[in-house]
């Protein structure tokens, strides 16, 4: 298994264009070091895929999800207790 640092152009690659996806979410990307190589239905696909094209080597499949909302919350705040 690879590690986290062996990825990380993989993982900048994902941050940068995640938001270029929308079309995409719930599908797999996969992507080998800066190169964006496709998008999959399945993991196993994708995984299948990147064996086949690149060997065994270092490259990410992961699962386009929709951007997390944030929520602010104040400490302040006084909580709200519904019964």
């Amino acid at each position: 298994m690879a590690s986290q640092d062996e990825l990380s152009k993989e993982v900048q690659t994902y941050n940068d264009h995640v938001s270029e996806w929308g079309g995409h979410e719930g599908e797999y990307v996969l992507i080998r070091g800066t190169r964006v190589v496709g998008f999959f239905e399945g993991y196993e696909e994708a995984l299948s895929h990147g064996y086949s094209e690149f060997g065994v080597v270092p490259f990410l499949v992961k699962k386009i999800l929709p951007e997390p909302r944030v929520i602010q919350v104040s400490r302040l705040a006084a909580p709200h207790i519904v019964r």
